[in-house]
């Protein structure tokens, strides 16, 4: 919020971006492990056991999804990408390069970010690596969405209260 503000000027708002960019570099070197090790012993205190899930392989999680609803989501992914009768993917070649890549003697992938590396590494996957891009875009768009549906409760409630009954 305070960012947000109407007198926040530019370079206190740097100074404010610098700080939270080392909080959450700081967080990603140390944090992570450090609120993993506090939930286990609250896990512990409260006698419950703490297993916590372990990565998964990319593989693992492809595998579950039948042929043919891995080409309908294709298909899906494409119309939700047309526009004017163009796509920015070819449903066959997706449906192809997914199929490849399950075949593949792939590392332990923690996160999509990872997928997404590997894929540009191989540079014959075009269509998965845009839909990889697209699917790490999409926390984006959902959070700003939901920041434009907060203003509108700000909006509606002002309006409310300055309406007068007679």
């Amino acid at each position: 919020m305070k960012l947000q503000s109407k007198d926040m000027h530019l370079d206190n708002a740097i100074t404010e971006l610098n700080k939270l960019i080392r909080y959450f570099k700081n967080y990603r070197e140390t944090g992570f492990s450090k609120a993993i090790v506090e939930a286990k012993e609250i896990a512990i205190e409260m006698s419950i056991n703490p297993i916590f899930p372990q990565k998964r392989l990319i593989e693992r999680k492809r595998r579950g999804i039948e042929d043919k609803d891995l080409k309908s989501y294709c298909h899906r992914l494409e119309k939700a990408l047309k526009f004017e009768e163009r796509s920015d993917i070819d449903v066959e070649e997706l449906y192809t390069e997914l199929k490849l890549f399950e075949t593949l003697e792939t590392n332990e992938f923690s996160n999509p970010i990872d997928v997404l590396k590997f894929l540009k590494e191989l540079d014959y996957f075009l269509n998965a690596s845009i839909a990889y891009r697209i699917l790490l875009t999409i926390p984006i768009t959902v959070a700003s969405a939901e920041k434009n549906f907060s203003k509108l409760k700000f909006v509606k409630f002002y309006l409310c209260s300055t309406m007068t009954q007679e």
